[in-house]
């Protein structure tokens, strides 16, 4: 059983403008394709609020902060594969500012996602999506997960069908 680090708390409503400017700074960082807003705020109230009955929506976050700004960030959300109905956590993003890579960050958002697929009970699934410092990462998420499987890309100048 995984230990909920104690420096990383679910996020909550009051955290949504806070998150949004975070999110935008990581997908500056590593983002991969145009950027949807408005899809950036459907994930995050996704996440940080629940139903009427007071329950989980399909989305998580965790974040580590410190007096003035979010240092760290994970968010996971509930998908299925095409092919089966079994819900797994998706991670969406795992992101530390720059100014606090040299910490245990990293490393305690990856154990909060295991803590939070061993609450629900779910699988969670993680991965790296780039080639900036890929290996650095690849080593960090091998000491704390399984591997399984890999992803491959290939971006077409131009297409028509």
């Amino acid at each position: 059983m995984t230990d909920k680090p104690s420096n990383v708390r679910l996020a909550e409503p009051r955290d949504e403008d806070r998150l949004f400017t975070f999110l935008i700074d990581a997908y500056k960082d590593n983002g991969q394709y145009a950027i949807s807003p408005s899809k950036v705020w459907n994930a995050i109230r996704l996440a940080t609020r629940r139903n009427a009955k007071g329950m989980w929506q399909g989305g998580l976050i965790g974040i580590i902060e410190n007096h003035k700004e979010i240092e760290a960030a994970i968010g996971m959300f509930a998908e299925t594969f095409w092919y089966s109905d079994e819900i797994f956590l998706n991670e969406y993003f795992c992101f530390v500012r720059e100014s606090y890579r040299k910490t245990n960050n990293a490393k305690d958002l990856i154990n909060f996602g295991k803590w939070c697929a061993e609450k629900l009970p779910l699988k969670l699934h993680i991965g790296v999506l780039t080639n900036h410092r890929l290996a650095a990462k690849e080593r960090l998420y091998s000491r704390v997960l399984p591997k399984k499987g890999c992803l491959f890309v290939y971006e077409p100048k131009s297409g028509v069908i």
